[in-house]
């Protein structure tokens, strides 16, 4: 009996087509973010179960593989509500934050360890549009064609706006190096996709109304199309940041 297998990339997902007789089996493949380097916060390690939720973070400080555990962030669920333990290097575990989940499945508050609590708003598609921190403000975001295209933050003479323009390539990997900011949140978290949908296509540029410097996004593949690094410059000053992935199978 002869057994075909057949791969197509599709939105990020991998299609799997096995043929046995007139027995037909698809499966998706995604790739789920296994490591994130990020040479100003350090060198992440994911877990997640077979729901897709992330279980356990490790952080190594010195961004580097082979560096000392730093930090382990253990995450336990329970119905919409998450809490996420840290247990640091010679020290004992504390609680880290408190998320709660809203109906569209993304997190709709968190509390952080220092007990400040962010509320999240949402569009119909699932991205952030307003943010604010136990009732104060933080900031607006406005999309286009799954695109955050500005967000703009509160500012001593009003409100400044950061604009992005984009590449015509989607964001197939699902990275979250635009993400609404000021929400409370590192990037390295962000990353779990817990706080909304990634922008559908690769940020270009970035830019803040007042700034003389436009940041330009520049992007790095790996031998199967998946995208190994970005590199963002300001000005002449890279901010690099890495990633490996895992392929697994959509539930």
């Amino acid at each position: 009996m002869k057994k075909i297998m057949l791969f197509a990339a599709l939105a990020g997902c991998m299609v799997l087509l096995t043929s046995c007789g007139d027995n037909k089996e698809e499966k998706k493949i995604k790739a789920q973010i296994a490591t994130f380097d990020d040479q100003w916060e350090g060198y992440f390690t994911y877990t997640f179960n077979d729901d897709g939720k992330p279980t356990q973070i490790v952080r190594r400080g010195d961004g580097e593989a082979t560096s000392p555990v730093s930090a382990t962030y253990d995450f336990a669920y329970d119905g919409t509500t998450l809490i996420i333990t840290v247990t640091k290097t010679g020290e004992d575990p504390y609680q880290w934050a408190e998320i709660h989940f809203g109906a569209n499945g993304y997190a709709s508050s968190f509390k952080d360890e220092w007990l400040e609590t962010y509320n999240y708003v949402y569009n119909a598609d699932g991205n952030i549009t307003s943010c604010d921190r136990d009732g104060g403000e933080r900031g607006t975001a406005t999309y286009s064609d799954g695109d955050l295209t500005a967000f703009t933050r509160p500012a001593d003479d009003g409100w400044e706006p950061k604009n992005h323009t984009y590449t015509a390539d989607l964001n197939t990997e699902n990275i979250y190096n635009i993400y609404f900011e000021r929400i409370g949140v590192p990037r390295w978290l962000v990353e779990t996709g817990l706080f909304g949908k990634p922008t559908k296509h690769l940020c270009a540029t970035s830019k803040w109304q007042t700034s003389e410097i436009t940041s330009t996004h520049t992007y790095a593949l790996n031998s199967q199309n998946r995208i190994m690094r970005e590199t963002k410059m300001y000005g002449d000053e890279p901010e690099v940041y890495e990633y490996t992935w895992k392929e697994v199978e959509v539930k």
